[in-house]
């Protein structure tokens, strides 16, 4: 076997960018979660509550939890796309919802598809 090729497979076996990938979702990234699942659930609930209690803001009602997905953190980062009835229309809301470590929510963002 010549050097040089097995100089070049070697050095790209073992390249910093091999070693350093994970196999996986990063820790800490935000992962897939359940729509059914209660704390998805209550965080879903607690977005819709939090939301329609700010000042200027239009009532709206669940109808759906349409995709969720979860970050731990210091307590836990929800991140949800719901279905919502506003005015008689629907429409698609993303919240990001923080539930502390003593297990209460804030809403830290709402924005409209």
């Amino acid at each position: 076997m010549k050097p040089l090729p097995f100089l070049l497979a070697a050095s790209l076996l073992l390249s910093p960018t091999a070693c350093l990938r994970w196999p996986g979702p990063m820790p800490g990234s935000y992962r897939p979660a359940l729509s059914s699942d209660p704390e998805i659930i209550a965080a879903a609930k607690a977005a819709i509550s939090l939301h329609n209690a700010q000042p200027g803001n239009s009532t709206v009602h669940l109808l759906s939890i349409r995709e969720a997905t979860q970050q731990v953190v210091s307590g836990m980062n929800y991140r949800l796309w719901l279905r919502v009835s506003e005015s008689g229309r629907t429409r698609t809301a993303n919240a990001l919802i923080y539930r502390d470590l003593s297990g209460h929510h804030s809403l830290t963002s709402w924005d409209w598809e």
